[in-house]
């Protein structure tokens, strides 16, 4: 280890550290037995590696992998991240599946910035009735956080081979 006098730089593996904390590996692998940072638990069993090829920072952000070219995880440098891919358009985007495993509600924002011609309907369950003469049921549903759900079921089809379908529309309570 070196610390430079005067600039109060440290390096590791250097004599010369460029900033504040330089490390410099001298190891070519890139499966881990070369890490330039190895972060070891107490007892030895598990290890977290940092090589050049698990980590990679440029001027566009922090890209993370797995030994392999496939990007796990990408920040851009406008604050987006992307797992599984490199592309990102969105504050958060994910290539391929996402899970919930423990429950919960996924959330998605409707912004009025991005509508127009916004105003309210005024004709109400009765034009859907008048427009609807299949619907076989209505069922409204009020939950304690003040959510409001109408939902309705209608048939479609003749009579001999008809189908049976619902609607939800959620809303708040005002």
């Amino acid at each position: 280890m070196r610390i430079l006098d005067g600039s109060g730089f440290v390096g590791i593996g250097t004599s010369s550290p460029q900033d504040l904390f330089t490390i410099n590996g001298t190891g070519t692998d890139n499966n881990g037995t070369d890490a330039v940072v190895r972060i070891i638990s107490g007892n030895g069993a598990q290890n977290m590696l940092l090589d050049g090829n698990e980590i990679d920072a440029t001027a566009d952000g922090l890209f993370l992998n797995n030994n392999t070219s496939q990007d796990i995880v990408l920040v851009n440098g406008g604050g987006d991240v992307g797992i599984g891919t490199t592309s990102i358009s969105y504050k958060l985007e994910v290539n391929g599946s996402a899970g919930k495993p423990g429950g919960g509600d996924w959330s998605n924002a409707s912004d009025s910035r991005l509508k127009q011609n916004i105003e309210d309907y005024r004709d109400g369950l009765a034009q859907i009735l008048k427009n609807s003469s299949s619907m076989v049921f209505l069922q409204w549903q009020i939950w304690a956080s003040n959510r409001t759900a109408l939902r309705w079921y209608y048939r479609t089809g003749n009579a001999g081979s008809s189908s049976l379908h619902d609607y939800t529309l959620y809303g708040n309570r005002r």
